[in-house]
């Protein structure tokens, strides 16, 4: 069912929302919260779930950092870190590495154009990757 849902309904919902806590957008929120004490609340559908969603997801909304400065990826890591990789049978490994493979595909995406705009994008994008590292390893 999750495959099915539209496009459009999904994006709707990947705009920073005053709706949703702390500025994030909906895979942060599906993620959070991250920390040891969470980690066992979440379930291998709320993993499909962040699978589904961050395939769908474009660069600017996996780099987009909430309230605290942390991006998905971020609470993904951090998620993975706090439960064990064969937690779900390897489920939010998955939901990371597909995070982490957006990211690239976005960024390699920005550095084949050669318009002056995707490359103050992709300047843009490694800057808040940067802050988004700082922040995660603050917010840990």
């Amino acid at each position: 069912i999750l495959e099915k849902l539209p496009h459009a309904l999904l994006e709707f919902c990947f705009v920073p929302s005053p709706i949703l806590p702390h500025r994030d957008n909906i895979l942060q929120y599906i993620l959070e919260p991250a920390s040891r004490c969470h980690a066992t609340d979440k379930t291998s559908s709320e993993a499909l779930l962040c699978r589904v969603v961050a395939r769908r997801l474009g660069l600017i909304d996996h780099i987009h950092r909430n309230e605290e400065g942390v991006c998905a990826l971020s609470y993904a890591e951090q998620f993975v870190h706090n439960t064990g990789p064969s937690f779900h049978g390897g489920a939010w490994v998955r939901v990371r590495d597909m995070i982490t493979e957006k990211m690239l595909d976005g960024c390699h995406d920005l550095g084949k154009r050669d318009d002056e705009e995707s490359f103050l994008f992709l300047t843009y994008a490694v800057q808040e990757l940067k802050d988004a590292l700082e922040s995660a390893l603050s917010y840990d």
